[in-house]
């Protein structure tokens, strides 16, 4: 693997969607540690980073995949990249669902 493909999907590890759904989710995960609330916060929390993980995971494995520019096209009519952005919503639903439980 050439250096700038890795540079891209290392670059997935800084991608600021993720890491903006992350965050403040672990903040509040940090500083609200009552026994009442923890239970609450936890799980309001998981499902956040989960989500942001499978972000970045999507991106490391599609880095090619350019879900604008997918969007555009679909908007144009084009069938195969509506193909491709189906199979991608259901790539990501279904990692959502299995980290979710696997963290659960």
């Amino acid at each position: 693997m050439n250096f700038e493909k890795w540079m891209q999907r290392a670059a997935a590890l800084v991608d600021g969607s993720a890491w903006l759904l992350m965050v403040p989710c672990l903040l509040v995960w940090y500083f609200f540690d009552p026994l009442g609330m923890q239970v609450v916060v936890l799980w309001l929390t998981h499902l956040p980073v989960v989500v942001g993980v499978t972000i970045i995971l999507s991106r490391i494995v599609f880095p090619d995949i350019k879900l604008s520019e997918l969007i555009a096209d679909v908007r144009g009519g084009n069938v195969a990249a509506a193909v491709v952005v189906a199979r991608l919503l259901v790539f990501v639903g279904l990692l959502v669902l299995t980290a979710a439980g696997w963290a659960k």
